[in-house]
């Protein structure tokens, strides 16, 4: 097999074990969250990736490293149709992502891609081999080839589909809501009951109950603003409200400029790219 030949880079994974009782070792890994990734736009990720190509997965193997401290999981690609980088001479490539099963013994890390075997896919790959995950942007170079209504589709991770690029950030769509099954409402008829008839004051009754209600609150808030006051020395000016937002978003440019664009059930107009629609526009 050819190695791909990629850059290394650090990893932020730390990794602890404890023993249990009974001799059970309970490891986890906490890398970096998922949800810290910043959001890439489809530039950068098409420019960070060493290897940018189709293939599908032959088979997964996760393994304990050689100082049994933490597993791994080995995803080997073949069928392989490379856009970008070098195409590996014996036609596979294993990408090595952290985390997996070994036994009874599981390493689960958050938001960590999970390629199945027989399946195909569309992936961005970069510093394989050293970071936690060989995916571009963690998990945002990665689309599942599928197809829908006879056409061939991308989906991500997370089962959106892609429909198109705008403004060098993914457009997709996002998968269909299951509609639960619910007991038809019981009507009138099916409810046992009593009608009693409304008293010929009601109206009146209201207005008194609600004149009642009001001045039970207007007191207990008259003696709490008397009592406020009376705390507050003379001279002391009350303190002015807090600034108002402005309607100005808490969420910075350049994060907000990369988010991809998620289109709601209304919006979806049905276009679809496939995998030689993405590679286009983004030579």
């Amino acid at each position: 097999m050819t190695p791909l030949a990629l850059a290394p880079t650090k990893s932020r994974a730390r990794h602890r074990r404890v023993a249990l009782p009974g001799g059970l070792l309970l490891l986890w890994c906490a890398p970096l969250p998922a949800q810290l990734v910043p959001p890439m736009t489809v530039s950068t990720i098409s420019r960070t990736a060493e290897w940018i190509g189709t293939g599908t997965v032959a088979g997964v193997e996760s393994r304990w490293d050689a100082a049994h401290t933490t597993i791994r999981s080995f995803v080997t690609l073949t069928a392989l149709a490379t856009h970008k980088g070098n195409a590996p001479t014996d036609g596979r490539i294993v990408l090595r992502f952290d985390g997996g099963q070994v036994g009874r013994d599981r390493i689960a890390v958050s938001g960590m891609p999970s390629l199945q075997k027989g399946r195909r896919y569309l992936l961005f790959v970069a510093h394989n081999g050293t970071a936690v995950s060989p995916i571009v942007g963690y998990h945002q170079g990665l689309f599942e080839i599928t197809t829908e209504l006879g056409k061939e589709v991308l989906r991500n991770p997370f089962g959106q589909v892609l429909a198109g690029i705008r403004d060098d950030r993914f457009v997709l769509v996002a998968p269909p809501i299951a509609k639960k099954d619910r007991a038809p409402a019981p009507t009138i008829a099916s409810i046992d009951h009593t009608v009693v008839p409304a008293a010929p004051d009601v109206d009146a009754r209201e207005r008194e109950q609600v004149a009642a209600a009001k001045t039970r609150i207007a007191a207990p808030l008259a003696e709490l603003a008397a009592t406020r006051a009376a705390r507050i020395p003379a001279g002391v000016p009350a303190a002015s409200p807090p600034p108002s937002s402005g309607g100005v978003s808490r969420v910075a440019p350049a994060i907000r400029d990369a988010a991809p664009i998620v289109l709601a059930p209304g919006q979806d107009r049905g276009q679809r790219l496939g995998v030689r629609d993405l590679l286009t526009q983004i030579r």
